[in-house]
């Protein structure tokens, strides 16, 4: 395992202002896909059922 994210499990609507994140084990860090800027917070992350993963806010 290279990355985790830490936080509790929870339904219900999502903002529509999420950034899409990845991650690549040749690369430290979570990013954002639009920047490539490394983020070690946000305020929430939601994985799809697609496999994607978005954040609220990602600093």
């Amino acid at each position: 395992m290279h990355a985790w994210v830490a936080g509790e499990i929870a339904d219900g609507p999502y903002p529509e202002d999420l950034v899409r994140i990845g991650y690549r084990p040749s690369a430290p860090g979570f990013r954002r896909r639009d920047t490539d800027q490394i983020i070690t917070r946000a305020e929430l992350v939601r994985f799809a059922p697609d496999g994607s993963a978005w954040a609220l806010n990602p600093r």
